[in-house]
């Protein structure tokens, strides 16, 4: 019967040690004079994604920092004082990466049968962050790790359509799709003729506490309340308690005991990038509320904005916005009436000149001074 399950947060990735400069294109670039109004956006706030982490935005790879740390939890793993019987893994590739040096080493040390078992339901939280993180297909892990994956292994999926915006999950959903998938995988272990007791596994922030959560029966009302840690490659043990059955109100087989919550005593540098659900990254969305459309007064304020900030002269939005009330003015005063008719065309042929100076030649000369 199982009776000791340890918990692994994901390494430090690509995407979290420059989580802006990785999701923005923040590079200078050329200076291109434009004669059309149809851009409004500057150029440096282009969401580039193709260009995000080391992959794909989708799924990050460790940086150089996270392998590091992922091979002092191998260290961590590999000596405890009980063998390990099974590893399940998040499909993420930064999961994936920082469980395999715990695996191979256990490999060599002839634990035959400790290969990880992918399982989609302890995936990332698919609410969290601009864009939903999509993991490879099996076959692409596969290629990446051939030697250490459980071919054999077909997980029960249990993710269901979330609550939240587009489809995407809430924070109760997260914990349903947890309470699920534990409760199936415990039952599993417990009726494996082969009898495993420790199982590990790997998987991110905010599963990692809602796993804890629903270990212990203590999910707190508030879901958003800071109650378990989750630091980048941390490691939980819980310890099952002398019963067998389902606790009432609890959908989670057996009762257990944290005995080691994020623990990063292993890292050198000791706990790094702690996750909470209350973190202003968060979209704190509990029920699908959609937000009142914006009154016709603030989209035009904004678009004003966008259109003098983001001018295709890259000017300053205050000599911009003076250019254009001088010529209203100026194109005003000429409909007054006749006996301003000289003054408005001597206004007017400055204009001109002004105008060709300003819009035409200094760009140009601009943009050959940094071709230079």
């Amino acid at each position: 019967m199982l009776d000791t399950i340890y918990v692994v947060r994901n390494a430090v990735s690509t995407t979290d040690e420059k989580p802006h400069a990785q999701v923005f294109n923040q590079e200078p670039r050329p200076f291109r004079p434009r004669l059309s109004l149809a851009r409004f956006v500057p150029y440096s706030w282009v969401v580039d994604i193709n260009n995000v982490g080391t992959r794909t935005a989708r799924d990050p790879f460790l940086s150089a920092y996270g392998k590091a740390q992922a091979n002092e939890l191998a260290d961590k793993l590999v000596n405890l004082n009980r063998p390990i019987d099974a590893v399940i893994c998040s499909p993420a590739m930064r999961c994936l990466e920082t469980i395999a040096p715990t695996v191979e080493r256990l490999l060599e040390d002839n634990q035959a049968g400790v290969f990880i078992k992918v399982d989609n339901n302890f995936g990332d939280f698919t609410q969290r962050g601009r864009v939903a993180r999509k993991p490879e297909s099996f076959k692409v892990l596969l290629d990446a790790f051939p030697m250490i994956l459980d071919t054999s292994y077909t997980p029960t999926y249990f993710r269901r359509a979330g609550h939240g915006p587009k489809g995407r999950e809430t924070t109760l959903d997260l914990h349903e799709r947890v309470g699920e998938a534990l409760h199936h995988i415990i039952q599993q272990m417990d009726n494996d003729p082969k009898g495993p007791k420790t199982l590990v596994i790997c998987t991110h922030g905010p599963t990692m506490i809602a796993i804890g959560r629903l270990l212990t029966c203590m999910t707190p009302p508030n879901l958003f309340e800071d109650d378990f840690s989750a630091p980048s490659c941390s490691l939980s043990k819980y310890i099952r308690q002398q019963i067998q059955d389902v606790l009432p109100g609890h959908e989670v087989v057996g009762g257990w005991d944290c005995e080691l919550d994020g623990d990063t005593s292993h890292l050198a540098n000791g706990p790094e990038y702690e996750w909470t659900f209350s973190s202003p990254t968060e979209l704190r969305v509990a029920f699908p509320t959609p937000p009142a459309p914006p009154s016709p007064i603030a989209k035009f304020l904004t678009r004003t904005r966008l259109a003098l900030v983001g001018n295709p002269f890259r000017m300053p939005s205050l000599i911009y916005s003076f250019m254009i009330i001088f010529y209203a003015a100026v194109m005003a005063l000429h409909l007054v009436g006749i006996a301003y008719e000289s003054t408005t065309h001597k206004i007017a042929s400055f204009l001109s000149v002004y105008l060709t100076f300003v819009l035409v030649l200094y760009p140009a000369r601009v943009a050959l001074m940094m071709r230079e």
